[in-house]
């Protein structure tokens, strides 16, 4: 039933549609095959190694992350190149992937090695939203080793790193990177070419940053805005170094419900746990963003923090780890220069007291900043204008190796 309704949709497009009962289920089951599929000529074959639940989602339901419009905008560019396209969740394991013939192969994950092996003439391009692994997970053991130092008991909470091996790099030809310069250096040497793009945050549509803000109240409040991996995004940090603090405020959205027990833990009147909110809720708008100066995020390892760009969006200003991706001068953010909480105690205590003046520049230049860098708008000029690089590079590259043979 699934299967016929989506086939209905491939003339339209990549256009979201209802929800499944058994959503997840059905995502890494089904490779969702022929998209823009020309029947009357030839085409170019890619294989999308990426999110595919858009398909099986109402609009609404994207918001709780970006990435699902990013991903709903590269078939679009892939439908604009004229690509016949196919698109698989990164883990699935559907072994017809493996029978069929790509000239692209682009994305992540054990599929994407799967279909790269099988398809050694095809353009391999890997699509890295994260961290280099080696690197996240060395940074990740710190921040384990760093929990137990101070508590006496072993939690790594939920990992992140289930996407991502050697393997996939060596095999790429091309890496599109949404990485920061900085966080970007230890992967470029896998790649023949890589291209850095940026992430994109979302906004609730009616935010106005001209909206008169109480900036002396709300440099009281911090909000730590993310999902899984909670001690991976430093939040058991916050909770010790607030729990310290009565007089200023931790908000927490979005956390997991299976690492609650790390709030639970802290027990105080300044550490308020919201559970998920969405972005273009007016409880967002009212409780979080209206209260709110700051969002801190002393992650050990992102891409591009999607969470601190989405709070920047709606004029918090960004109090992060140089691992989160965020590139900005002293004027529009603060970037902690230790992940230890003694030091992120005091920077804290150094922020809440800020001029409301100082404050308000700060605000306007860190929205300023997410709408130049971090709109879908951008993220599509930026990701077609990449692809026609990659492609124009794989056919120089094709036809010197030819004429060398000759």
């Amino acid at each position: 039933m699934w299967i016929n309704r989506l086939r209905n949709l491939w003339s339209a497009g990549p256009f979201p549609v209802a929800a499944s009962p058994n959503l997840a289920e059905l995502e890494q089951s089904v490779c969702l095959r022929n998209i823009n599929m020309d029947l009357t000529r030839k085409q170019k074959r890619v294989l999308i190694c990426y999110i595919s639940d858009q398909f099986f989602r109402a609009k609404e339901e994207l918001l709780f992350h970006s990435n699902r419009f990013e991903a709903c905008q590269i078939i679009r560019v892939f439908i604009e190149m004229d690509y016949a396209i196919d698109v698989v969740w990164p883990l699935s394991d559907d072994k017809q992937i493996e029978k069929t013939n790509y000239d692209i192969v682009f994305g992540f994950g054990p599929v994407y090695l799967r279909a790269s092996q099988s398809n050694t003439d095809a353009v391999k391009i890997l699509y890295l939203t994260e961290n280099n692994p080696g690197v996240a997970a060395g940074k990740f053991r710190e921040r384990v080793e760093y929990y137990y130092e101070r508590n006496k008991i072993r939690k790594t909470g939920i990992p992140r790193n289930q996407f991502y091996t050697l393997s996939q790099f060596e095999i790429s030809d091309y890496g599109i990177l949404k990485n920061s310069s900085q966080n970007a250096e230890s992967s470029k040497s896998y790649f023949k070419n890589s291209y850095l793009i940026k992430t994109t945050g979302m906004r609730h549509h009616a935010f106005c940053i001209h909206k008169e803000k109480n900036m002396e109240s709300a440099r009281k409040h911090f909000l730590w805005l993310g999902s899984g991996g909670a001690i991976h995004k430093g939040l058991d940090l916050l909770l010790e170094v607030f729990g310290e603090l009565p007089d200023v405020t931790l908000h927490i959205c979005g956390l997991d419900a299976a690492e609650e027990d790390l709030v639970a833990d802290f027990k105080s009147e300044n550490i308020i746990n919201h559970g998920f909110i969405s972005i273009d809720s007016s409880e967002f708008l009212d409780v979080i963003v209206s209260k709110c100066a700051f969002v801190i995020m002393p992650s050990c390892s992102e891409g591009i923090s999607n969470s601190v760009v989405t709070g920047m969006m709606h004029g918090l200003i960004p109090v992060v780890t140089p691992e989160c991706g965020i590139e900005m001068d002293y004027d529009t953010g603060f970037v902690l220069e230790s992940y230890k909480t003694g030091y992120i105690r005091d920077v804290v205590i150094r922020l809440s007291a800020l001029p409301s003046k100082k404050l308000k520049s700060m605000r306007h230049n860190a929205y300023v900043l997410a709408q130049k860098e971090f709109t879908l708008d951008k993220f599509t000029r930026d990701f077609k204008n990449i692809m026609y690089k990659i492609v124009s590079h794989a056919e120089l590259s094709k036809n010197k190796y030819c004429n060398a043979k000759l």
